[in-house]
């Protein structure tokens, strides 16, 4: 996205526009000059920010690529510093179902719920003060807006939807189940995604806001690394970026999670080292990686 058309536009109409309005509320034109000084210093540096930004994400994207990021002393330092003894989190002693429902329950919306109950409760309250034809129809819109907010952000989590489902598909996945609680558990810390994965001796569980998927750790046939930036706007002008990071696992199909650049790596290792001991050549040696800017 280019915001120097924004800039200009926006630049240009300050300095025509805000003289005047200055000098209609009577105002001394002097500040509208000093404003629209501000406003243009404030798009330089967002300008210049940006390129240097993209200078910066040009060079990490060749260190990612050829993973001397990853294995510089400085990142490796971090992330020995990271994985300790608790970096793994370990599932419920309950079990596999106890342990994702928990995982379910910390991703319901509190206040899309209180929206979705406040549009069902206001749709009624509508109907109920003045019984009109016209008012059928912002009671049944209102209701149904309502019910998809509950049941989308609320409703979906608290029963665990997506888990239903996987065990509904999988009636007998006994071996499945031991294989998570002997897992070793990383989750996005960010409530928002509600995504994690846990890497089992014999079976990789990765669980996401719409499913929960199984995969025999036999049949995996590479694993690899994606980094995405993200360049965040704001009324078209840049301010800032971000990076996130993914984890990919091709086996009857491919499938990814996000996590935290450190977990992503302690994900890989932690899959590699169970290729080895499983004397299998089919992963390969050094980790993909790609970028997406």
């Amino acid at each position: 996205m280019n915001s120097k058309p924004t800039m200009i536009a926006v630049f240009i109409g300050l300095i025509i526009f805000a003289p005047l309005m200055f000098y209609l509320k009577g105002i001394p034109i002097i500040y509208a000059f000093l404003l629209t000084a501000i406003v243009g210093l404030f798009f330089i540096f967002a300008s210049i920010k940006e390129k240097k930004d993209d200078k910066k994400a040009q060079l990490l994207k060749d260190r990612i690529i050829d993973e001397s990021y990853f294995n510089s002393a400085e990142w490796r330092e971090k992330y020995l510093s990271r994985v300790t003894e608790d970096f793994f989190e370990t599932s419920d002693k309950k079990g596999m179902k106890a342990d994702l429902t928990k995982r379910y329950h910390r991703m319901v919306s509190i206040p899309f719920m209180l929206m979705g109950i406040f549009m069902i409760v206001g749709s009624f309250c509508v109907f109920l003060v003045e019984f009109e034809f016209t008012n059928i129809f912002y009671f049944l819109f209102g209701l149904l807006i309502g019910l998809f907010l509950l049941y989308s952000f609320g409703i979906k989590y608290i029963i665990a939807v997506p888990l239903r489902n996987f065990y509904k598909n999988n009636p007998d996945c006994s071996d499945i189940e031991f294989s998570y609680v002997s897992g070793k558990i990383l989750s996005n810390k960010d409530y928002r995604n509600g995504k994690g994965i846990n890497i089992g001796g014999k079976y990789t569980v990765i669980y996401n806001k719409d499913a929960v998927y199984a995969i025999d750790n036999n049949q995996i046939t590479n694993v690899s690394r994606t980094v995405i930036r993200l360049k965040n706007y704001m009324d078209n002008i840049y301010a800032g970026e971000q990076y996130k990071f993914k984890l990919n696992i091709t086996a009857d199909t491919a499938y990814s999670v996000e996590l935290d650049e450190y977990q992503v790596e302690a994900a890989l290792s932690e899959l590699r080292a169970l290729a080895e001991n499983a004397d299998k050549t089919a992963y390969k040696e050094k980790t993909e990686n790609e970028i997406v800017v």
